[in-house]
């Protein structure tokens, strides 16, 4: 009897488990093979074949580059596979945490492409870090492309089905994690950090370049200026660089629709020198105003000139002004200032400091600062018309329709509606506060400008 019972007692050395079908473990392996050949094949077709353009002009590069841009395409896919594999054969736990990496990398890209025609750059990402939070909300809502939800489908039905292998946890992790890291640094090292990839590894790939960058990760010292004016200038000067306003929305300078009438009010009274349309130094914030408060034009910016230039704000110390700088937008350092930089500040104002209505308290501000007294250097970043263009003016002052339905931006003609609504609205509002008494406009220089559209 003694010869008949059944062993019951469960194997606790994973050694001990029973051998699974080799069918049953080889799972994990094709279906990390056929995710990573359906994603390269899918997105190639869906972004205009990036790839097959970039191997089709190596034969043409010398035979090192060709080497090294083969590598990188590979070595791209080969982390996308392994990448599949290891989270196919890990615990629960982790899979989550593999999932929501590859599901934030995905939609990211995939709203980036469908925007830019391009996946997410080391500049997109900085900007992107150094906005609040609602930016990021409102981009997502936007620009959201549903077809990025295909893939993140699949993948998670993959990572619910391959249940029979869950074995690999942390230490599985961390390995891919630094192979990653040294596999991207190496790409970024050797000048191919731009060579395409499927978005999952490009959005890793750009998050490691942002890190490696030299402008990102070298805390430079900037140049001094050892001229000092002595005693104080009995003039003020006013810089106000506005937010995606586009200088040819403008009806002071010449758009068919008045957007802008009181400042024609002012320049029919002679009080306004118009130097026209201008190039935007950037198509984003950070490096129009690193431009504007560097003083550097030369982009790209390859001798990272905007770390070393003296900051405007050093010369206008040095020409012995007060100085002021309002930040309508955000409660932190963003355009390329750092902390070091705000010793050359002597009142600084974030958006906390001004309220909801940033742009019109900041304008009361400066009214407010010139009228009393001179020696005044102030610069001020404004909230403008970044969008939603509709949450920039309330609905009574809506003046040309249709406007957007729910924030549905489809329509170009709506879109262009509401934010000719928004210019009038933030424009009209802000320099009536900023000058209400036209006669006292001796009190002070005033240069508006924007950082792009």
């Amino acid at each position: 009897m003694l010869n008949q019972q059944v062993n019951t007692t469960k194997p606790t050395n994973p050694s001990e488990r029973p051998s699974r079908p080799s069918a049953l473990r080889n799972y994990p392996f094709l279906a990390a093979l056929g995710l990573s050949l359906f994603l390269l094949i899918s997105e190639e077709y869906q972004f205009y074949f990036p790839q097959a353009a970039f191997l089709g002009a190596l034969p043409h590069m010398e035979l090192s580059f060709r080497i090294l841009g083969i590598t990188a395409v590979v070595g791209s896919f080969l982390l996308m596979f392994a990448f599949f594999w290891i989270s196919f054969t890990s615990r629960p736990a982790y899979k989550a945490v593999y999932f929501v990496a590859f599901a934030v990398a995905v939609l990211t890209q995939y709203n980036y492409q469908a925007v830019a025609g391009r996946f997410m750059t080391r500049t997109d990402f900085l900007a992107g870090v150094t906005s609040p939070l609602n930016y990021w909300v409102d981009a997502a809502v936007l620009f959201f492309e549903w077809v990025g939800l295909v893939p993140i489908a699949l993948y998670l039905l993959l990572l619910l089905v391959l249940r029979q292998s869950e074995l690999r946890g942390g230490r599985a992790m961390a390995v891919f994690t630094g192979v990653a890291l040294i596999a991207n640094s190496l790409i970024y090292f050797t000048g191919f950090a731009h060579s395409p990839a499927r978005s999952a590894p490009a959005f890793w790939r750009t998050i490691t370049v942002a890190a490696l960058d030299r402008s990102t990760v070298i805390a430079y010292e900037r140049e001094t200026i050892a001229y000092q004016v002595a005693g104080r200038p009995s003039n003020n000067i006013v810089l106000i660089i506005d937010e995606s306003t586009r200088g040819d929305h403008l009806s002071v300078n010449g758009y068919h629709r008045d957007t802008t009438p009181y400042l024609r009010q002012i320049e029919d009274a002679g009080l306004i020198t118009n130097w026209g349309l201008a190039a935007a130094a950037a198509t984003c914030s950070i490096p129009s105003n690193k431009a504007i408060i560097m003083g550097f034009s030369a982009l790209p910016d390859r001798e990272n000139r905007t770390n070393l230039n003296p900051t405007i704000f050093q010369y206008a110390q040095a020409m012995g002004y007060e100085t002021h700088y309002l930040d309508a937008q955000v409660n932190y350092l963003w355009n390329g200032m750092t902390a070091s930089d705000l010793s050359a500040v002597d009142h600084w104002l974030r958006r906390r400091d001004l309220g909801d209505e940033a742009d019109f308290a900041a304008a009361d501000y400066i009214a407010n600062t010139v009228s009393q007294s001179s020696g005044h250097f102030i610069i001020l970043n404004k909230y403008g018309v970044h969008f939603h263009y509709d949450a920039i003016y309330p609905p009574e002052e809506t003046v040309w329709r249709p406007v957007p339905d729910g924030r549905q931006y489809n329509n170009p003609a709506e879109i262009i509606n509401t934010y000719d609504n928004a210019i009038r609205s933030n424009l009209e509002n802000f320099f009536r506060r900023l000058l209400p008494d036209l006669d006292n406009l001796h009190s002070a220089t005033y240069l508006y400008t924007s950082d792009h559209g």
